[in-house]
């Protein structure tokens, strides 16, 4: 992200970064492997400067003399020891066990063991598989391809952006590798733990005098996010959908950027990033006064600029641990103090202000006589315009988003040329690139695009967690405006290359081949059950393992902000009981950490959940002890989107008040294998009404007869035990003795499936019993 001004910095850090990497050459599982021998041939075969400076400082390292203390090698031995490990000589490889198979919080005992595939990270081979499916060949591929690509970057001419690019490569193959055999560590968490402590060392040896406290972990949560992203007041002011993108944008990458600049100020490499996730963050810096000071007024900058510019809807919590360097042997101690302090600062927003007996001036900047933005209704708008400055940057960062390719940052310095500026006091510039930059215009690329990582740029590789569905056909989207027949629309006559679906379009979609039919839009809100106590305890260890914390973290956010969106955009079908949905349609406003919130056509992102379900099951090797919840709520297109994830919000909660591993819809909560179970009921009404063999009518009384069993079931209360005679009269008369289904085979297969689903129990569950989903799914599909 920046050239490392001091030479032996650099050395130390490429030296670090390297020091474990042939690891990832393993070929032969069953042979013992030399990696130490394998990186120093690699290194010596490489014709420049920088690889013979590492080189020297490898073979330092590896050999058995003591080290001197003011050489680079020391350093990285001392990293060792702090966190307790040797170097070992020789590398078998070994399977790394799932990080979810591990878990457990007295839910359900731990029935599968399964392993991550050697490979690069991408979103298939980040499901677990059985050990004995992993073969030969697999660990052999992963060599060669971690080889060519460690190959071009060590060969590349220009050596100042080897760290960041190594940094990724890393973490692109290292996170199916284990540590060493028999570890549950992560040859990628240690390398990089390894990393920052040896710069951090290398730092403080530097000082003039040396901290007895050497070590600060620092913590960086962003309070206001979903406040922030659904208060959009007025949906017509330029589109609702292109705000709501752009806003779920920028405060995912409020958190990364403030990160990304500690970094480049204090000069440290991207290994000292702990862990970054869903707004928040962690990140390991020497305990020097300059740090102090740095964390200080970044702080007071930030959330003086939010509570300028944001009204103080948006805070940036800042906390901070000090600590010696043996207390990397319980690191999980020092994780849980930042959390505690994170914690409690979240209650104390904006204190600083508040002390200072300062008040919030809405007018301070536009004068009395501004308006009130129209879109967002809290901020004042700009001379000649109906909107404020952010709702202004939205609009133009949702025309960019859906081209976006790589996310481009600027810390030092100004520029002209940018998407969104952070911070009038040392500002962040970001640009959304379409086109990988060659030349060195910005700090740092991230590349979200894919995973070639380019050694002529300062890139690494990260995520950007949303989904926006587009069409792809002229004649698709027109039609699709003649069902949604909206003729305020300002949007209808538009059309070019990848046009983004419109919320109204999402709606349209809803049972968009038929003719009839409720066009809402599904609101889905989710996230995993029993976070804290999965971390907190389910590792299983009375010591926490920092380094399993981090491997956690990570998979956990990798599933919601890289495998839900790359799923999505392959356009897979998904079938339940006959009922089928496409992913490509649903619109991903934001997943990451470990929640998400999607919109979709109603009917199509019902089913869509229990795919997420079942894939996050198979993503953390079916443990029952890892699980989500989920709730759904339906809404007309132009209803305010705050109070929509609000109701979503709100049937989440009845999922977890159900006892968790539940998803919530039309008002009623139940397991989610038990909702599956009810599903082809829902699908035979649907079909039986389509096919005129019931009408609407029996459907509404047979939620009635329905509503009857419940309240017997609650208050045992007989007389409501009269729906059973009534049910009985009702088939005599409307189909028994009417001469048409007499006649219509089909017809009669119908209703005897249907008495056998409506009354008869399976596994556990009569469809008299848990009627919403059906009664609802039937009904919305043929109004």
């Amino acid at each position: 992200m920046r050239k490392i001004n001091n030479h032996k910095e650099k050395i130390l850090t490429l030296s670090s970064l390297l020091h474990d990497s042939a690891k990832l050459l393993v070929e032969d599982k069953d042979k013992a492997f030399d990696y130490q021998k394998r990186i120093l041939d690699l290194l010596d075969s490489i014709d420049n400067e920088t690889s013979k400076e590492v080189h020297q400082v490898l073979s330092d390292l590896f050999s058995s003399q003591e080290k001197d203390e003011n050489s680079l090698a020391y350093f990285i031995e001392e990293a060792h020891q702090l966190i307790g490990l040797d170097l070992d000589s020789d590398y078998t490889y070994k399977p790394l066990k799932n990080i979810f198979s591990n878990i457990d919080i007295g839910k359900a005992d731990i029935n599968s063991e399964k392993y991550y595939l050697p490979s690069k990270i991408n979103a298939a081979n980040s499901f677990p598989v059985d050990k004995k499916e992993i073969r030969d060949e697999d660990l052999s591929k992963a060599a060669s391809s971690f080889k060519t690509e460690l190959m071009k970057i060590l060969k590349s001419k220009d050596s100042d952006h080897w760290a960041d690019n190594l940094y990724s490569l890393i973490e692109k193959y290292g996170w199916s590798y284990p540590e060493r055999k028999g570890s549950k560590d992560t040859l990628v968490d240690h390398v990089h733990l390894v990393t920052s402590i040896s710069i951090i060392l290398y730092k403080n040896s530097n000082q003039e005098e040396e901290n007895e406290k050497s070590f600060k972990l620092i913590g960086g949560d962003l309070s206001g996010i979903q406040s922030y992203i659904y208060d959009i007041a007025k949906i017509n002011s330029g589109g609702v959908s292109k705000r709501l993108r752009a806003r779920s944008f920028f405060v995912s990458i409020l958190g990364e950027a403030i990160l990304h600049q500690l970094l480049y100020k204090l000069e440290l490499p991207q290994a000292a990033k702990i862990i970054s996730a869903g707004g928040k963050f962690y990140l390991l810096a020497p305990n020097t006064k300059e740090t102090e000071e740095l964390l200080v007024n970044t702080s007071k900058m930030i959330n003086n600029w939010f509570y300028d510019k944001f009204q103080s809807e948006l805070y940036f919590n800042f906390a901070s641990v000090d600590f010696k360097g043996k207390k990397f042997s319980d690191f999980g101690v020092v994780y849980e103090v930042i959390n505690e302090r994170l914690e409690k600062n979240k209650n104390h927003k904006f204190k600083e202000f508040l002390e200072d007996n300062q008040s919030f001036q809405l007018d301070s900047q536009y004068g009395a006589n501004a308006d009130l933005c129209e879109s967002c209704n809290k901020l004042w708008t700009k001379e000649d315009s109906d909107l404020c400055h952010f709702c202004e940057q939205d609009l133009n960062i949702g025309k960019n988003l859906t081209s976006a390719n790589y996310i481009a940052y600027k810390f030092n310095g100004s520029s002209t040329n940018y998407d969104i500026k952070l911070f009038d006091e040392s500002p962040i510039y970001i640009s959304l690139l379409e086109d990988k930059i060659t030349e060195e215009k910005y700090d740092l690329l991230v590349n979200i695009k894919d995973d070639n990582i380019s050694p002529a740029v300062p890139e690494i590789l990260g995520t950007y967690s949303s989904y926006i569905p587009t069409f792809t056909d002229r004649g698709e989207k027109f039609e699709l405006c003649k069902q949604c027949g909206d003729e305020e629309c300002t949007e209808r006559k538009n059309y070019f290359e990848d046009f983004p679906y419109l919320f109204s379009c999402l709606a349209a979609s809803s049972v968009s081949e038929r003719e009839e039919g409720l066009q809402a839009l599904g609101v889905l809100k989710a996230d995993v059950d029993m976070l804290g106590s999965i971390f907190s305890i389910g590792l299983g260890s009375k010591e926490i393992n920092f380094s399993e914390i981090v491997s956690l973290s990570r998979m956990v956010d990798y599933y919601f902000s890289k495998v839900l969106p790359e799923n999505f955009a392959k356009a897979k079908e998904v079938t339940y009981s006959n009922c089928s949905a496409k992913l490509d349609k649903n619109y991903i406003v934001y997943a990451g950490g470990d929640d998400l919130l999607i919109l979709g056509p109603w009917d199509n992102l019902l089913l869509t959940s229990f795919y997420i379900n079942d894939s996050f099951r198979d993503y953390t090797a079916n443990n029952d002890n890892v699980t989500i919840s989920a709730g759904l709520s339906l809404v007309k297109p132009k209803y305010p989107i705050a109070m929509s994830a609000q109701m979503a919000t709100n049937e989440e909660e009845r999922a977890k008040e159900s006892g968790r591993n539940a998803f919530s819809v039309f008002g009623e909560s139940q397991k989610w294998d038990k909702w599956l179970r009810v599903l082809p009921l829902a699908n035979l009404l649907d079909e039986s009404i389509q096919e005129d063999y019931f009408s609407m009518s029996f459907v509404r009384r047979l939620n009635r007869y329905a509503g009857q069993e419940k309240r017997y079931q609650e208050n045992n209360d007989t007389k409501e035990r009269k729906w059973i005679g009534m049910f009985q009269y009702d088939l005599g008369r409307n189909f028994y003795d009417n001469k048409k289904f007499n006649r219509d085979k089909k017809m009669q297969k119908a209703l005897d499936d249907l008495v056998d689903l409506f009354l008869e129990e399976k596994d556990g569950m009569r469809g008299v019993e848990n009627f919403k989903l059906p009664y609802h799914w039937s009904l919305y599909r043929n109004r």
